[in-house]
């Protein structure tokens, strides 16, 4: 049953039993007013008669006969001038009928009938000389109490009727905006977050309605924000290479902190400091100007508790070290950690929201939660990382290489750009090894790994291929080309001095090239990069052979 229903049962009943109860109340107040009547009347008859008979009683000692005519009369007229008054009889003191009126043969007895017997007494000698029974009428009153009911039923039902109506427009003016109330809830709950109540009332229907809104804006927001953490997680997981894990964590942190000004810090084992890494809205030297050790500034204090830290002031933050100096008078911060296995190794720095305000609780949860997945990121990164880079000198390893051989090959196959692969081997590295010992071998490869990451580019593609020898893949690199970076390597290589525990060396490196031929396989490629860099050897060391050029001689 709905609350409409109930409402208007319930309203209903009350009605009924106000009128019902009205209606016992009026019929047990008649009754009663009609008993006192009667009560008093058959006093004053009971007097009226007994002044007449008692007299007669107590000089003859209880005979009337002498005086039967006068009580006669006076009961005649008692009872004729009464209409509801049908019989009035006189006994003596044992239950002697003495005289009554009209006589017993002309009385007849119906069920609408009364009595009532009082004691006729002497007060001066206390002593009883008879009663008096007075037969009472009851068909007149009985017809008004029935008449009286019939109206209080009639007035019952009316009222009844007007009371459901009434109960009703009650109940629906109750219970309208509740269904309202309802169905919105039910709509929002079909994920149409966007589901409000129309409800403006002043009362605590109303002010459910607005806590309902409220609720449902909150809810509203928390979804889109869950939603937008779940896009972001999923991008995020998606990549593995740091370079792009840094690049989707620094968007993610822009839309998710409303903000136009952020950094992105690590921390570089090397330096001990923490690193600008990506961000923006920052000087174009920021990563080169601003460094913090463990403690230093906000982001070194955040490194170093592993918990957050909101200014909402920087003007007044005396911990707040600025890379430039200067900072907006409204300006405020909110630095996160980035926490792996129990360990921080960055920082977010979220500074002024676009709109102005500062980061709430709000914030401050979703932002959290995107920096532990961030974090998640970074550490699958690192793994990533030293699964597919050798750990003595962090090039790639060879399983990696010929992955992204296979790879580039089929981008160069659909793009049309060109693709080389330079093979390089250490000279007389074995010597070395063998004079010097495996160490200095070890610390030799780890400078040299070194050049290799300053001399190429950031989309070419280092490797360490086997004890002394390297590969890079070089993409959209002609023969040309390749040619030019492989003399710069060459040369850089030459001029270097490699100081080590058994004193400063000058290594040199011979080097292969091949450039991709429509038809070519990765193995072909490998085979003609190395027998370009052993045409090298060959040819006397430290320097650059083309597979093509090796090819052409022999043509």
């Amino acid at each position: 049953m709905t609350l409409r229903r109930k409402l208007t049962w319930m309203i209903t009943l009350i009605v009924v039993l106000i009128l019902v109860t009205n209606m016992i109340v009026v019929r047990y107040e008649y009754s009663r007013t009609l008993a006192d009547s009667f009560e008093r009347r058959m006093n004053t008859i009971g007097t009226t008669v007994g002044l007449m008979v008692l007299p007669a009683l107590v000089v003859s000692g209880g005979d009337i006969d002498e005086r039967l005519a006068d009580v006669n009369a006076v009961l005649r007229k008692t009872v004729e001038s009464q209409d509801d008054i049908l019989e009035i009889s006189v006994f003596d003191q044992k239950w002697a009928p003495l005289i009554s009126y009209p006589p017993a043969c002309m009385f007849d007895s119906n069920d609408n009938q009364i009595e009532r017997v009082v004691p006729l007494k002497l007060t001066a000698e206390g002593r009883d000389y008879g009663y008096i029974k007075v037969n009472f009428n009851l068909t007149r009153y009985l017809k008004d109490q029935r008449d009286i009911l019939l109206r209080q039923v009639s007035v019952g039902v009316i009222f009844s009727l007007i009371g459901l109506i009434a109960a009703w427009l009650v109940a629906s003016t109750i219970t309208k905006p509740l269904e309202h109330l309802r169905d919105t809830a039910n709509d929002f709950g079909k994920k149409n977050f966007k589901a409000r109540t129309s409800i403006n009332s002043n009362d605590e229907i109303g002010m459910l309605a607005g806590t309902f809104n409220d609720m449902a804006f909150k809810i509203e927001n928390q979804i889109a924000v869950i939603t937008q953490l779940q896009e972001w997680g999923r991008i995020i997981s998606s990549e593995l290479a740091r370079d792009k894990v840094i690049q989707i964590v620094v968007e993610a942190f822009i839309e998710m902190g409303n903000v136009s000004k952020m950094s992105l810090m690590l921390w570089n084992e090397s330096t001990e400091c923490l690193e600008i890494v990506g961000g923006v809205g920052l000087r174009q030297d920021a990563a080169s100007f601003l460094k913090l050790k463990i403690g230093e500034g906000v982001a070194g204090k955040v490194m170093a508790t592993g918990k957050p830290i909101k200014v909402d002031k920087l003007k007044d933050s005396s911990e707040y070290k600025s890379f430039s100096g200067e900072h907006r008078a409204k300006e405020s911060l909110f630095a996160l950690p980035l926490i792996a296995k129990g360990r921080c190794f960055g920082v977010v720095n979220l500074h002024e929201k676009n709109d102005g305000s500062s980061f709430d609780e709000e914030d401050e949860s979703a932002l959290t939660t995107l920096a532990e997945i961030s974090s998640v990121a970074f550490e699958n990164s690192r793994l990533y990382d030293l699964a597919i880079t050798d750990g003595l000198t962090r090039l790639f390893i060879a399983r990696y290489f010929h992955q992204r051989m296979e790879e580039e090959i089929i981008r160069t196959k659909r793009t049309g750009t060109p693709l080389s692969l330079l093979m390089a081997d250490i000279d007389h590295f074995k010597d070395i090894n063998d004079t010097y010992g495996h160490q200095v071998g070890d610390a030799v490869l780890v400078m040299l790994s070194r050049i290799f990451r300053r001399v190429f580019r950031e989309i070419d593609i280092p490797c360490r291929y086997g004890g002394e020898e390297f590969t890079v893949i070089l993409p959209n690199t002609d023969k040309q080309g390749s040619v030019i970076v492989a003399e710069r390597m060459r040369k850089a290589v030459e001029d270097f001095t490699f100081t080590t525990s058994a004193g400063k060396l000058h290594v040199t490196i011979s080097m292969g090239l091949s450039t991709y031929k429509l038809g070519r396989s990765k193995d072909e490629m490998i085979n003609e990069s190395d027998a370009a860099m052993y045409n090298s050897k060959r040819s006397g060391r430290n320097r650059v052979t083309h597979f093509l050029d090796v090819t052409e001689k022999t043509l």
